[in-house]
């Protein structure tokens, strides 16, 4: 059996992949995927992002193309809408691109990821929100299970059934001072202890660590009595 699961962001997906026979985890590896999205200088403007510029008394974000000093606010609205959309649709297609070729080459027979939640930000909700709304679709048209978790849930188990853990300290030799690092520090004491050699945390990003997490749940609380 064939395990994928995901950490979705707007910055880095953490994706975890894992192999189980007989109940038993034979293989796993982490990756970070990290989207790129297009800068202003690609779209033909000068700048990478909206500039701060003066106009008749205003002051205002605007794009400038080669040879212009200053356009009306008007149309500085209109190109940095332009941008924002044109940005985000880039990111989405280029986040599709990378999940998908993984989603094709590993062809897992089951997908786990942290249930969408709301962010400050409108569009890294919405983007998030598009984002599973392809795994979504993707699971459909592959008839694969899919299985998602509140984050809250998924690090309260883990604190549950991983009580004592070692603190790792990090690259600014801090101790699991914040929840993310704490519930790695706990996957990573178990994995370790349970699996040595098997997993490699030497450079795991935080996004890969949350995924992780998403497989441990998943592992402990359902594929362990489903598997035969």
């Amino acid at each position: 059996m064939i395990v994928m699961c995901f950490d979705l962001s707007s910055d880095c997906i953490g994706i975890t992949f894992a192999e189980i026979k007989k109940k038993k985890l034979t293989y796993i590896q982490t990756l970070a995927v990290i989207p790129e999205s297009p800068s202003a200088k690609d779209l033909g403007y000068t700048t990478k992002q909206p500039k701060t510029i003066f106009y008749n008394g205003d002051k205002f974000k605007a794009l400038l193309k080669d040879g212009e000093y200053f356009i009306s606010k008007k149309e500085a609205k209109k190109r940095v809408t332009d941008f924002k959309n044109s940005t985000h649709r880039e990111l989405l297609r280029d986040i599709g691109k990378q999940c998908g070729f993984y989603l094709d080459g590993v062809k897992p027979d089951i997908i786990a990821m942290e249930k969408n939640k709301a962010f400050n930000g409108v569009l890294t909700t919405k983007l998030l929100a598009e984002i599973s709304g392809g795994i979504y679709f993707y699971t459909g048209m592959r008839d694969i299970p899919l299985y998602d978790y509140d984050v809250s849930t998924v690090r309260s188990n883990i604190r549950k059934t991983i009580p004592t853990f070692k603190r790792y300290t990090n690259e600014l030799h801090q101790t699991a001072l914040d929840t993310k690092w704490e519930i790695y520090c706990r996957l990573r004491s178990f994995f370790e202890k349970n699996y040595p050699g098997l997993l490699d945390f030497s450079n795991m990003t935080m996004d890969e660590s949350d995924s992780l997490a998403v497989f441990y749940h998943l592992f402990e609380y359902v594929l362990k009595k489903k598997t035969a």
